[in-house]
């Protein structure tokens, strides 16, 4: 059972898809539709992805949605232009940003999907949906908890200026 996510900037999960017998190239004009719909109104800024979504058909439907950076990276032997492409900076940055999404997927894994107590597809399908929620939760979580962490070291920092200006008048 194949497994596809697609996340925001914050490292969010906000579409993911269990493939059924369904190869990489025929995902891609999904995902665009899915994430619109989803979404009206966000723009997408990069959409980066596997070689083994890399086709023509792909390339063309990427270039013609309203996308700014397509990082698809071509399979088999690449022309200048797409040398060219593949060594611009910033599509160097976002194609290393990608790795982080294999590292969600990896988390996914321990949040629920690395064994699936229920039977059949129906039951992966639900354990897929509650472990995109509880990786959710967990991002969400940690940026609770850094939050309080920033404001407890800004709340001890005027409490040490506090003192020191106490000391000094004293």
């Amino acid at each position: 059972m194949r497994f596809q996510v697609t996340t925001n900037q914050y490292h969010y999960i906000v579409d993911y898809k269990v493939m059924e017998k369904e190869g990489d190239q025929a995902q891609v004009e999904g995902v665009v539709k899915r994430v619109k719909e989803n979404y009206p109104g966000v723009k997408i800024y990069s959409l980066s992805l596997d070689r083994g979504y890399s086709s023509k058909t792909n390339d063309k439907i990427i270039n013609e949605s309203d996308i700014e950076k397509n990082v698809l990276a071509k399979k088999g032997r690449k022309t200048k232009k797409d040398k060219e492409r593949e060594s611009d900076p910033e599509y160097i940055i976002l194609r290393r940003q990608h790795s982080a999404v294999e590292s969600n997927i990896n988390m996914l894994e321990h949040h629920g999907l690395n064994r699936c107590m229920d039977k059949g597809i129906d039951g992966f399908k639900r354990y897929a949906g509650l472990s995109v929620l509880a990786y959710n939760l967990h991002i969400l979580g940690n940026e609770l908890l850094e939050q309080d962490r920033k404001k407890e070291a800004e709340r001890l920092k005027r409490q040490r200026q506090y003192r020191e200006t106490v000391a000094k008048a004293a």
